[in-house]
């Protein structure tokens, strides 16, 4: 079984994700979601994701500084999510 960890505070983005996740997976995948960033540390340090795909703008603190954290608890490799629309002009 996969174990997916998704660290969104975007409401309907985590649905979504985890939406989508659950169709590619199945529903033996365990994917759980989190709404800010030291919920996400909590539940790394609960399940040991194989995954984590990580919003980039997150309450409190922002996603790097959520990985660090989560990387003290795993080497898990991390995907970093935007929906920021930025002008790169």
């Amino acid at each position: 079984m996969i174990k997916v960890l998704i660290a969104e505070d975007e409401p309907l983005s985590l649905q979504n994700l985890t939406g989508h996740l659950r169709r590619l997976l199945g529903a033996d995948a365990l994917i759980e979601g989190a709404a800010n960033g030291r919920e996400a540390v909590d539940m790394a340090r609960r399940i040991r994701p194989q995954l984590v795909l990580m919003d980039i703008s997150l309450p409190f603190f922002n996603g790097y500084h959520w990985c660090s954290e989560i990387r003290r608890v795993s080497r898990v490799p991390i995907i970093f999510l935007s929906s920021a629309a930025d002008n790169m002009n």
